[in-house]
This record gives C-alpha cells, structure tokens and sequence, in this order.
C-alpha cells in the first residue's frame, strides 16, 4: 500500500510538470502575439489644407498662394505627398484650391479665397455746414462697382452711416448732419459678382470737424458794370441797373470792386478758420451777376446770413466812418427778416469799428438796394469806409489793415450767431 501511493505522487508529479510545461509554453507565445500587436503603427489621414490669407488684392495676374496640408493627427504633411491646382483666380471673385493627395495619402482637398478690388485712399475732407465733402483716389472703372464711404461721430465706427457711390465720381458731399461735431470717415471700393459684393480693404481715416452755419459773402460791384435794368424786388415794377461799376480811392486809385473782394477774400479765409462754411458770390473781378442773382444764388446755397461788402464814397472827402444797411421793417419784399437783418448789421458794425477803429455812422435802413430786397436770408451791407477820404483809402488799401477789417467783420458775425 505504502509503494502504490509513492507510485501515485510520482505520477501526479510527472502530470503536472507536463502541465507546467504546456502552460508556461502557451504564456510565452501569448506573449509574443501581445508584443507583435503593441508594435504595429497606425497611418494618419489628410484632414485639411488652408491658405495664409482669407481674401487677396486683385493684381491682374492668377494668385497662387502657398498652401498647407494638415493631417488628422496636427502634423504638416510635406508637399510631395500632394499636387495643387487653383481655378477662378485671376478675377475678382472667389477663387478655389484642390489639393490632390498621393504617396501615402489618398483623395482630394479643396478650400477658397476671394480676390478683392484694390483700394482708394481719402484726397481731403472739407467741413460743410452739418455735413462735409470727400475726395478720393480714383480707381480703374474696369475693375470695381462703385466706392463704400462710412462715417461715424465715433472712431470705432460704431453707429456708422455707409453710402455707395458711383465708379465714376471722385468726390461725394455728405449733408444732414450735425453742425459743429466731429465726424470720422474712410472708403473702401467694392465690385459686384454674380450677385454678391467683394469689398477692398479700408483706407486709411480722416476726420473733420463739421460747420455749424454757412456765410453767403458778396464782394460788391464787378470790373465792368451792366446798365440793364432789373426790379429791385421780386414783382416790383420799379427797376435798376443790374451792377455797377463803383467808386474809386482818391489818393491809391484803387478801384472799389478790387478793394471789395480783397477783403472778402481775407473775411473767407478767417471765417473758415472758426468753422464757417463760407459761399463766395464771386471769387474774382471779371464777372458779370447782377444784384439780384447774388441774392438768389445766396437763397439757393442754404445760407443763413447774406453779407454784401462795400466801400463809400461822398463829394467831401472829409466825411469819414463805416455804416450797415439792412431793409426797413415796413419792407414789401422782406420785411419778415428785418429783426434778424437789423440784429446781424448791428453786430458787424460794432465789432468792426471796434477792431480797426474807424468812427461808426450806424445801422441806416432803406428799401431800394436790389441785392437786400432779394434776400431770403436775414442779410446786411457793410460800407467799409469812405474810398473818398485820403485817410480812410490810405488805411483800406493795406493789406495789413484789411486783414484787421476781415475779423472785425468775422468778430461781429460771431458776436450775432453767441459763438
């Protein structure tokens, strides 16, 4: 009994050394198959190819913008894995990439980008009265659409106005605004394609300072005089020459329509400077407008105040002083504007004395000057002094002393509107 149980763990033993072998074998070829698996590498796919830029300046010539080629896994896959054609890039327009994959990579990319119309750049910005004008480049009418101004009290452009304008214009006048801001501009070209509209860049911003009123400045008489007749008022049968030629300085020879628009010339200048927008009937001394067409085109023009400037003259050349004229307050023309009228030759008058120290022969009214009859504004004529007297010619024949006449002109203007 004792030898068969020894005989028994012998054979048990052998049996599971057997089972030991067996399965320590299967382990190690378990083992292997895990590490062949561990050490296989799985391939990344094309994910998507891009360009540097969104849009591009059209040039006239086909744009090929590099591109790049990213994989599914983030890495750059090298350009001689794929091939790259462009189509509608020439044009402005939207213009396609494809980028045909090869090597290890299969199948095809694409993506876009616009070509957009060159852009315009701002020339100068004038301050009108609540409003301004804007010149620009001109760009190539074969290329673009039109030209997109936008304009905004802020410079963020937030709340911004835009408006469109024709290829064919270089400037545009903006109105309805409000006076005496500060407004912030810029333009930029645009060209329509099947409908939809590619814009260039913006250019560059300027800003301007918008007037609050606009000063109708006539410089009295022309070089030579019209003798025709018109009415001194609308529906008057009563009638006057349409200009005349005017007086003369004494002792400088200089003719009353040259001194006249010197001086206006100087009041522009200065008025301008203080934020006016100034309308000058005429800018030079070979003209031929009657009175009462200088009053029309001052109607017409949005001014608010008609100033007319002149010089006197007398038989004696010791009469001396300056004096405005505005209509009366039984006017049969306008006598609606006689209280503005009376107020504005009020002002001019006492600031200009003021300023050049020639003596004040007052507001006179009378109700037979066409030019004022005319007027649809509140409107005064300023005699500047007396071209009669030696004195007084000597002094408004200066350029000096007429630049002094111009703001004390200005500073009365400014005394009538509380600036």
């Amino acid at each position: 009994m004792k030898k068969f149980k020894t005989l028994l763990i012998v054979a048990l033993s052998v049996c599971m050394l057997g089972s030991c072998i067996s399965a320590c074998g299967q382990t190690i070829s378990t083992s292997e198959e895990t590490q062949d698996t561990d050490t296989t590498q799985t391939v990344s796919e094309a994910k998507e190819v891009t360009v540097a830029k969104s849009s591009y300046t059209y040039t006239g010539s086909a744009i090929k913008p590099a591109v790049t080629v990213t994989a599914t896994d983030g890495s750059i896959i090298s350009d001689d894995n794929y091939s790259v054609s462009y189509a509608s890039n020439k044009s402005i327009g939207t213009a396609t990439v494809t980028v045909t994959l090869s090597g290890d990579y299969d199948g095809t990319l694409t993506t876009t980008f616009k070509i957009v119309p060159k852009k315009s750049k701002i020339k100068s910005v004038t301050s009108k009265k609540k409003g301004f004008t804007v010149k620009f480049k001109k760009v190539s009418t074969k290329i673009i659409t039109g030209y997109q101004i936008q304009y905004s009290t802020k410079k963020s452009f937030s709340s911004s106005k835009k408006k469109n304008i024709s290829s064919s214009k270089t400037s545009k006048k903006i109105t309805g605004l409000k006076g005496g801001k500060k407004y912030y501009i810029r333009i930029r070209t645009y060209k329509t394609v099947n409908g939809a509209k590619y814009y260039s860049a913006w250019s560059a911003v300027k800003s301007v300072k918008t007037c609050k009123y606009l000063i109708a400045i006539d410089a009295g008489h022309q070089r030579y005089a019209n003798s025709s007749l018109e009415p001194i008022g609308p529906g008057s049968s009563t009638k006057k020459a349409k200009v005349t030629g005017g007086t003369t300085g004494v002792v400088t020879g200089l003719t009353e329509y040259n001194l006249n628009l010197q001086v206006a010339k100087k009041l522009q200048k200065v008025l301008t400077n203080r934020g006016y927008e100034v309308y000058m009937i005429r800018t030079s001394n070979n003209v031929n407008i009657s009175n009462a067409t200088r009053a029309k085109r001052a109607n017409k023009k949005g001014a608010d105040i008609f100033l007319r400037i002149h010089a006197n003259g007398s038989s004696s050349s010791s009469t001396t002083g300056a004096q405005t004229i505005c209509m009366t307050s039984s006017n049969p023309y306008n006598s609606y504007l006689y209280k503005k009228s009376y107020k504005l030759s009020k002002a001019v008058l006492k600031a200009y004395t003021k300023k050049t120290g020639i003596s004040s022969e007052g507001v006179k009214t009378r109700d037979d000057l066409t030019g004022t009859n005319w007027s649809k504004v509140p409107v005064t004529l300023i005699e500047l002094g007396y071209m009669s007297n030696p004195t007084e010619d000597r002094k408004m024949a200066n350029s000096s002393f007429q630049k002094k006449m111009a703001k004390g002109i200005a500073d009365g203007i400014d005394d009538y509107f509380g600036n």
